[in-house]
């Protein structure tokens, strides 16, 4: 009774110095908070592994573990199959016992199981480039889908204590429309009597972090009109009141037709003209249209992925169809829209008050052909309305007011 009341007036106190000073101490995954001196890299994957035993323990039909690969092949092979299939159990098993850690690099048991869910920590960057995305985003056979094994090339062999070592490995993958070849690195493969498997960590690809970076690895789908961030079907347009003017921002008048240029253009027209498809990708030409002196009229094209929209220059028209030299190209570009880098804001219009649009600020564009966009400017977005508004920073006529549009259902 007398432990019972101390531990309930120790309780009390803390509770009490926690209320008074509002400290609370930040959530810690359970092998961590239990071990506040240990790796959080060490923490993360014990408690994930912790969770999926306890989990598969009330599994009926729990898959067995597969006996370690006997061929560099089959080893190659499996680390795509564990990674498509998100099998963290089998992938885990790819690599060696933690007594091959210990006898290799002369460490205790204790060390070497450290050693050993370090380099599978370390190799979470290969785990997550292979994540499918959300449900309702993600193809069927997930990266299966995009990706297959080409080859696993071993380093030189090298003789270690109890087997054979071969470093600097290159797992080979081939992204299947691009006949691309990507590389991931494997620092150390180890062959124990029959058996190879992996005595270090994976590293990820920057190619695949790309392609994820821009959507190609989702759903094809996610491109249609209906789906589709922009609605970029042929006849669509939007027109733009331009004005210096901030009362112009809500004035009522602006649907009047005839609108008076005096300087130069006072209205933009922006209309889909053509969009040719492969695919995830989308090359969207617009026709842009002032009503100047001059009746200037732009072409302008768009090449668009799941995620994000680029102003496609020529070479970006060029190599549209050729999705190797496309990818090289893109990677060099500032995107458009990116869907993942905004903030909601609501707008207030001519046309009215618009909720939830996104706010970009761009750069100055390098490949627009719109000489009068050559400018820094913010463009605030509707989700499958469109652009409602542009802020070009200059002196003169910074802003596009939506006015009026048109979309074919």
């Amino acid at each position: 009774m007398k432990l019972l009341l101390l531990t309930w007036a120790i309780g009390t106190i803390l509770v009490s110095c926690n209320e008074k000073n509002d400290v609370h101490p930040p959530l810690r995954p359970l092998v961590y908070t239990e071990q506040q001196n240990a790796d959080p890299r060490l923490a993360k994957i014990r408690e994930e592994r912790f969770l999926r035993n306890l989990t598969g323990s009330k599994e009926k039909n729990k898959t067995p573990i597969q006996p370690l690969p006997i061929t560099p092949e089959d080893l190659g092979e499996r680390i795509v199959e564990y990674l498509n299939a998100r099998d963290k159990t089998q992938w885990e098993n790819l690599w060696f016992e933690p007594f091959v850690f210990s006898e290799e690099f002369g460490l205790n048991e204790k060390d070497a199981e450290k050693k050993r869910d370090l380099v599978i920590a370390d190799s979470s960057k290969i785990w997550d480039e292979f994540h499918p995305g959300e449900p309702a985003q993600a193809r069927k056979k997930g990266l299966a889908a995009l990706l297959e094994f080409r080859k696993l090339v071993l380093g030189n062999a090298r003789t270690g204590v109890s087997g054979t070592h071969y470093p600097g490995n290159i797992l080979v993958l081939e992204i299947k429309e691009a006949q691309l070849e990507i590389e991931f690195p494997i620092e150390t493969i180890f062959r124990k009597g029959d058996h190879y498997a992996i005595l270090s960590s994976i590293s990820g690809n920057e190619m695949l972090r790309f392609i994820r970076k821009i959507g190609l690895h989702l759903r094809p789908e996610l491109q249609d009109p209906s789906d589709y961030i922009v609605p970029l079907k042929v006849g669509n347009y939007w027109r733009y009141r331009l004005t210096d003017e901030a009362s112009d921002l809500v004035a009522p008048d602006v649907f009047e037709e005839g609108l008076s240029t005096q300087e130069g253009a006072s209205t933009k027209t922006v209309e889909v003209v053509s969009v040719d498809r492969v695919a995830g990708r989308r090359l969207v030409e617009f026709l842009i249209s002032y009503d100047d002196e001059e009746k200037t009229k732009i072409t302008e094209r768009w090449l668009t992925t799941p995620t994000q929209i680029f102003d496609c220059d020529e070479r970006c028209t060029t190599d549209f169809l050729d999705l190797k030299k496309l990818l090289g190209h893109l990677q060099k570009l500032n995107p458009l829209f990116s869907a993942k880098e905004s903030k909601s804001v609501d707008v207030e219009l001519p046309m009215g008050q618009f909720d939830a649009v996104l706010k970009f600020h761009e750069p100055i564009p390098l490949n627009s052909t719109d000489p009068r966009l050559m400018y820094p400017q913010w463009v605030y977005f509707k989700p499958r309305l469109g652009v409602v508004r542009r802020s070009v920073e200059r002196p003169i006529k910074p802003h596009e007011l939506l006015i009026a549009y048109r979309l074919i259902p």
